[in-house]
């Protein structure tokens, strides 16, 4: 939707005039050309069918909106740590005190390997490795809001100039930013140019 500020049609005949307000579905170039008989002739008007097309460009309002939780969940590692050892030897995988589960409720998981390698370069078929797991724990801490609200408002900016792409540009913008069910909000109005038509083909 937008208000049309210039229409030119290089084929077929336009359907709506500067300053028209259109809506999505609207036929801004109709697929036709008018033909009147001759002057004082009594034959009908007839129309030519023709492939529509043409240039509308008008002027358009955008709203974009985005959000994040205003608190962020953060890791904290304990100082708790497990290590579990294992060998593979031909490709096959041998396990140290298999039958032993992990205590930890959350880890992360940090594995390193040595092989075995000949003076002359060539590498044995052995390998040997540790897989460490330390134990962390997690909070809620806020988020500086100043910080994500800026984030956001340049996301906002980029997903503009993405949709709008190489034929529209913006004319002017205005952020609003708001808290809502833990969230951080923000909202981008922009008033902007492109071009409003897009080629349909006639229904069969």
């Amino acid at each position: 939707p937008g208000i049309v500020t210039h229409i030119e049609a290089w084929s077929g005949d336009a359907a709506v005039e500067e300053g028209a307000t259109v809506l999505p579905g609207d036929v801004l170039i109709r697929g036709s050309i008018r033909m009147d008989p001759p002057q004082w002739s009594e034959n009908p008007v007839q129309w030519m069918p023709v492939r529509a097309m043409g240039q509308v460009e008008g002027r358009t309002w955008r709203t974009l909106t985005a959000s994040i939780p205003l608190t962020a969940e953060v890791k904290t590692y304990t100082g708790e740590e497990e290590r579990r050892w294992s060998v593979t030897i031909l490709g096959q995988r041998r396990d140290f005190l298999q039958n032993s589960g992990i205590t930890l409720d959350r880890y992360d998981k940090i594995s390193n390997t040595w092989s075995l390698t000949l003076p002359g370069g060539t590498a044995l078929p052995f390998s040997l490795c540790r897989e460490t797991y330390r134990g962390y724990e997690t909070a809620a801490l806020p988020l500086n809001s100043a910080a994500a609200q800026t984030m956001l408002e340049e996301r906002l900016l980029e997903k503009l100039e993405e949709l709008l792409g190489e034929t529209g540009r913006e004319v002017s913008h205005s952020f609003s930013a708001g808290e809502r069910d833990g969230l951080l909000v923000v909202t981008l109005t922009a008033e902007c140019e492109e071009e409003l038509g897009r080629f349909l083909p006639a229904a069969p």
